[in-house]
């Protein structure tokens, strides 16, 4: 017996000591019963889906906040009003008749249209190029004249052709069509005239 405890004294003394000792938690697995374990088991299972679970929420929560964020920056910086096209924008064009008369239409009518040899009924005010009023009538009976008779100026004539009645006109008649070289009362001579005609109706 003496000689077998001393055999198994050297035995220890020989074996290295870096040998790790077995794990407590395999020395306390191995002491537990399976029904032990099955239940250790399922409370890790348990406790691992509820950290992904408040992992999840925690991602949901912040992409909320940064989606309010983006939305409140979206609502403070001011919006920019779409800017008109130049196609949707209506401009009065001037038309260019012959020997310089020209004109624009203010307001078109729904009337009938004028013809040569009708008696017109216009209302108007003739300017001269620096704005001053020499003539006006928009009170009142309308003034009447037959179109293309020569009883007006030929840049009346000419320019109120295509006209309907409930329309408002713009003309720019120079001198050779209004009243020329020796001009009349309150007119220069040479002057290019401006009328604002409104038809009123044709008799």
């Amino acid at each position: 017996r003496e000689r077998e405890r001393e055999e198994e004294e050297e035995e220890e003394e020989n074996t290295p000591k870096a040998v790790k000792p077995k794990s407590k938690k395999r020395t306390l697995e191995s002491s537990q019963s399976p029904a032990q374990r099955k239940k250790q088991r399922v409370e890790e299972e348990k406790q691992e889906q509820q950290q992904k679970k408040k992992k999840k929420n925690k991602n949901k929560n912040k992409k909320s906040q940064d989606s309010e964020t983006a939305k409140e920056s979206a609502q403070k910086s001011p919006k920019k009003s779409p800017k008109e096209s130049p196609k949707g924008k209506k401009k009065d064009k001037w038309v260019t008749l012959t020997r310089g008369l020209k004109y624009k239409d203010m307001s078109a009518g729904q009337g009938p249209t004028v013809a040569r040899g009708k008696k017109l009924k216009v209302f108007y005010v003739g300017q001269l190029q620096d704005k001053k009023i020499f003539d006006k009538k928009i009170t009142d009976e309308p003034f009447e004249f037959v179109l293309g008779t020569g009883s007006v100026i030929k840049g009346w004539d000419m320019g109120l052709k295509g006209m309907r009645v409930g329309g408002k006109r713009r003309l720019v008649v120079p001198a050779a069509l209004a009243y020329g070289k020796e001009g009349t009362d309150g007119i220069p001579p040479n002057s290019t005239l401006t009328f604002t005609i409104e038809l009123k109706g044709i008799a």
